[in-house]
């Protein structure tokens, strides 16, 4: 029921991105709100159901791009496992939306390099015939990042939102049972 859960989120937020935002991009970029939703997954500490989500995430990613196959997905499971692990090691507490865009600086370097590096490595290697230029990345991040900053705390209170409702769906289910 979880995943099922986050499966909705998900197609509604791809829906959100290439419907909605694709309309109103600022120079030339739109939000990723789909990694966004996997900067505010990955910083729990004791969940990791950003691994099901940063899969189903980047399978969408890949299969609505022209990349090689796999640019998004190993791109979104190495972000959030950065994220998480550097989330576990320097935060003592919580995370709260003082650390958000630091995180989102993270994941959209980590996400970004690896974009380039593996297309670039699938071009080199004759499996695909395109690959990502570093500076299309390059003129395209800052746009990215404020359009980001901005989406980044109503996603991250969004996200609050279906875990407390998720915890109190199970916390219900087994008291019933």
């Amino acid at each position: 029921m979880k995943y099922l859960a986050y499966f909705i989120f998900i197609v509604l937020a791809l829906a959100l991105q290439t419907g909605v935002f694709g309309y109103f991009k600022i120079a030339g970029a739109g939000p990723n709100i789909l990694l966004l939703l996997l900067v505010t997954l990955s910083l729990e500490k004791e969940d990791y159901d950003f691994f099901f989500v940063s899969i189903i995430c980047g399978l969408f990613l890949d299969f609505y791009s022209s990349l090689f196959v796999g640019s998004f997905l190993f791109g979104f499971l190495i972000t959030a496992y950065c994220l998480h692990l550097a989330a576990s090691a320097l935060l003592a507490y919580e995370i709260n939306w003082k650390y958000l865009l630091l995180f989102l600086v993270a994941a959209m370097l980590i996400s970004q390099l690896w974009l380039w590096g593996y297309s670039a490595l699938a071009f080199k290697l004759g499996w695909w015939p395109e690959r990502v230029s570093i500076n299309l990345i390059r003129r395209l991040f800052l746009p990215e990042f404020f359009y980001n900053a901005v989406l980044i705390y109503p996603v991250y209170i969004l996200t609050r939102f279906i875990k407390k409702g998720l915890i109190r769906l199970f916390s219900r289910q087994q008291v019933i049972n």
